[in-house]
């Protein structure tokens, strides 16, 4: 089905990377990355060069003006990297939370509880997409059910719509994390519905979206989960405990349309857990969870 009040394709938004960081544990400003606003540092280049995924990221910071004791997860972004999306305990319950900003040099503020996409169940991975007028997000229902839902909004800073079930991506077993590439063509998400968490693709006809696929080049005995994409499918990054506990993994797309040679990101993994990556879709900026401070925080890095 297609979300209601909008066309299904949209043009690639101008992207904007953020500030370059030296610190562990410092704010996401300008001022503390020592990154001038008119440097390509502080604005990016949009989708990356000649659609190949760029090299290492560079020193990572925790977002701490969004870390509480509650612990946060599951960061998402939209695409001019103004408005941050994330699930947190800080109101008693598992809700989506969201924070702004008006400069991706600046620091987030204004963090809150999205009344439209929050529930009395656990709502969860929650993925907007980079024009910021859809979001997907997983409930977790009392009987353990665990579906994908989405929610549209007619144009930035308008209320969300009512979360509603995602019928043609659901399956009798959990599935969450579903994150759209930037031409909202293309879906990827987790699930265990063959016995095992593994990554799964859909794609949008137009109508609605096809019964997602198993990524078999991908599939591992381990738990693989959070898939994000980049460079238009090209880039997807994902979380897995493939090597003993949960890392941060990326793979690119070959010639024949299939993802091989998950690499982990060693200059972000650590001997603590790290979740959640969200990535920009030129494939530049990087947010996502770990557990290196004993609390689940936001953390970023770019390259």
């Amino acid at each position: 089905m297609v979300p209601p009040g909008r066309s299904w394709l949209t043009g690639l938004l101008t992207l904007v990377a953020a500030c370059r960081f030296d610190f562990d544990r410092v704010s996401t400003s300008a001022a503390d990355s020592g990154v001038a606003r008119d440097s390509p540092a502080a604005h990016g280049d949009g989708a990356g060069d000649a659609g190949v995924a760029p090299g290492p990221f560079g020193r990572l910071a925790e977002v701490s003006e969004l870390s509480t004791v509650a612990g946060e997860d599951d960061p998402t972004l939209t695409g001019d990297l103004l408005e941050i999306y994330y699930d947190t305990w800080r109101s008693g319950d598992l809700d989506i939370w969201r924070a702004t900003r008006t400069s991706p040099t600046l620091p987030f503020e204004g963090a809150e509880r999205v009344a439209e996409l929050s529930s009395v169940a656990l709502d969860s991975t929650p993925e907007i997409s980079p024009d910021g007028l859809m979001i997907f997000l997983s409930r977790t229902l009392p009987d353990g059910t665990v579906d994908l839902l989405w929610s549209t909004r007619p144009a930035r800073g308008s209320a969300w719509s009512m979360p509603v079930v995602v019928s043609e991506l659901n399956s009798p077993a959990e599935d969450a994390g579903a994150a759209v590439t930037a031409d909202l063509g293309t879906l990827f998400l987790f699930s265990d519905r063959a016995g095992n968490f593994d990554l799964y693709r859909s794609s949008h006809d137009g109508a609605g979206w096809s019964p997602p696929a198993l990524l078999t080049e991908l599939a591992d005995p381990a738990y693989d989960a959070d898939p994000c994409p980049a460079l238009d499918g090209g880039l997807l990054l994902f979380a897995s405990d493939r090597d003993g506990d949960f890392d941060l993994y990326a793979v690119e797309r070959g010639d024949d349309g299939a993802f091989a040679g998950p690499t982990p990101l060693s200059e972000l993994n650590s001997s603590a857990e790290e979740r959640d990556p969200w990535i920009s879709p030129d494939g530049r900026v990087i947010f996502f969870e770990s557990f290196k401070s004993g609390t689940a925080h936001l953390y970023m890095a770019m390259r």
